[in-house]
């Protein structure tokens, strides 16, 4: 089972990397390797971005393999799962199902008992 905990600004080069390695190997399917498509889905997610969404206060939160990152996922206090990523190397594995009912779980406690996720056709 994986350890979920919240992001650290220390974890933003570690989530980036997570991020865009999911992006460009696992969701072909919905970019189909177009240019344009892959530099839009990308544009946004560098360290210094991610640091932003973590001293902002969004909630995001990390699945981790022992000592790495292997899926990074994030929602608002609204009730939207803003994104959900797992690393190439742990697909499969379970890490963003336990990501998921992890940020399920917090927007429960937050007296959200719905929650939106817009999601890839690689992710259904």
């Amino acid at each position: 089972m994986p350890h979920i905990r919240p992001a650290t600004v220390d974890d933003a080069a570690a989530i980036s990397t997570v991020l865009l390695a999911s992006i460009r190997q696992l969701c072909v399917a919905d970019h189909q390797d177009d240019p344009a498509a892959l530099a839009a889905w990308c544009a946004h997610k560098s360290p210094d971005d991610v640091r932003d969404w973590i001293t902002s206060g969004t909630g995001l939160r990390v699945a981790l393999q022992g000592n790495e990152i292997a899926a990074v996922g994030a929602f608002s206090a609204k009730g939207d799962i803003l994104l959900l990523y797992v690393g190439p190397r742990f697909q499969g594995q379970g890490h963003s199902a336990a990501l998921l009912a992890a940020m399920e779980d917090e927007l429960a406690a937050l007296g959200l008992y719905t929650a939106h996720l817009t999601s890839t056709g690689t992710a259904h």
